[in-house]
């Protein structure tokens, strides 16, 4: 189809609407470009290649204003017999028509008194819920721990949402003391044959007692459940996980202690850099967004530091969330527990996110970016190998 004389704005556009229906979701729609990232510069005419919806019937090239819905001109009627029948991304196929994809659901659930944990390997469940809703879910783990023994112990939490994978992290507590927040996350399909999610915990020291931490009441879970609707899916819930897929070259330094060719790991630097990108597709009617992050720091050679004792203050780790278009979008940082004595490595779990929904633009958001930085010196950390996973990921809640 054919444009002529257009005001010549570059975020005018057409949209393929059912004869009589525009104003309602577009089957297919363009720029004047002939894309849906809009050109540099405005044009007057254009020519636009759309294929046909294969539902057979009459249908309208509708030119739009400004990124609006203020009508520049409607073409004669096209009656379709062939081709290719889609919604905009964003919409899902409902009845024969297009419909906006159902915002995210959430669900929150608690742990209601403390309850202790066991040596490794054996795992105790502080929640396990039945979530009613089908989908794409991403879970967030919101957790407490004390330990109550005179020696440092460290714990480990496993995520489990539906058909996916353990998501796992865990890090050090001192003697005699409760650890903040600590966030693990989770991502996987919900469905009718596995609509649970299940987050257990270990703890671990040498030597080792059971009970010697606790995972403290009012410890939570955050669900939230997108559209199953094939159209919808990942577009409005996503989050991706670097454990097994980094592909980072090793410094010779830390490989004297774990072989890179068997703990392929992630190096900390002392300036932010990049540790895992998202990218955020486009999704039809929605402003606000919540972005989370998780992510595990091991420390190697720590007695390097005076960060060696339990207690003693240190340069924190720090990771960040930042977007293309809005740069830093949440910072987190944390000193580094250690093993006081017990050995040369430390854990630190620390999370970035977002305390409320933030107001997002979709079409110049394109990617996240999950950022890390240590101002630790003389002291190697690493996320990989044998310890440590980074997560980010993203809800457009409206």
């Amino acid at each position: 189809m054919s444009v002529a004389n257009d005001p010549g704005d570059v975020t005018d556009w057409v949209g393929v609407y059912p004869a009589g229906q525009n104003g309602f979701a577009a089957i297919a729609w363009q720029y004047l470009n002939g894309s849906q990232t809009s050109p540099a510069e405005g044009q007057k005419a254009a020519s636009l290649t759309f294929a046909l919806p294969s539902l057979p019937g009459p249908y309208d090239f509708v030119l739009y204003a400004k990124n609006g819905y203020t009508v520049l001109a409607t073409s004669n009627i096209v009656n379709a017999t062939t081709g290719t029948f889609s919604c905009t991304p964003g919409y899902k196929m409902t009845n024969g028509s297009c419909a906006i994809c159902s915002a995210p659901r959430h669900y929150q659930y608690s742990l209601s008194s403390p309850t202790a944990l066991k040596c490794s390997p054996t795992e105790t469940k502080l929640l396990q819920v039945q979530v009613p809703d089908h989908g794409y879910a991403l879970a967030r783990a919101t957790m407490v721990f004390a330990n109550s023994n005179s020696q440092s112990y460290y714990w480990n939490a496993n995520l489990i949402v539906g058909d996916s994978a353990n998501f796992a992290n865990g890090d050090d507590i001192c003697p005699k003391a409760s650890t903040t927040n600590k966030i693990s996350l989770g991502y996987g399909l919900l469905n009718a044959n596995s609509s649970t999610i299940t987050l257990q915990a270990y703890q671990g020291s040498s030597p080792c007692i059971d009970g010697q931490v606790t995972a403290l009441a009012g410890s939570s879970l955050d669900v939230w459940v997108e559209d199953p609707a094939p159209d919808c899916q990942k577009r409005d819930i996503n989050m991706i996980t670097t454990y097994n897929t980094l592909t980072f070259p090793t410094p010779s330094s830390i490989a004297q202690v774990y072989p890179a060719s068997t703990y392929p790991y992630f190096a900390w630097t002392n300036s932010m850099s990049i540790l895992a990108t998202l990218p955020v597709p486009v999704t039809s009617g929605r402003s606000q967004m919540l972005v989370l992050s998780s992510v595990e720091g091991t420390t190697i050679n720590e007695s390097n530091s005076n960060n060696y004792t339990c207690g003693q203050s240190a340069p924190p780790l720090i990771s960040q969330i930042a977007s293309n278009d809005l740069g830093i979008l949440a910072q987190g940082e944390s000193p580094v527990p250690t093993l006081g004595g017990q050995g040369n490595m430390g854990h630190l779990v620390n999370s970035s996110q977002t305390s409320s929904a933030i107001t997002y633009d979709s079409s110049t958001m394109n990617w996240l970016e999950l950022l890390v930085g240590s101002n630790l010196s003389n002291v190697y950390v690493t996320t990989g190998g044998c310890c440590g996973d980074g997560k980010i990921g993203f809800v457009k809640v409206q």
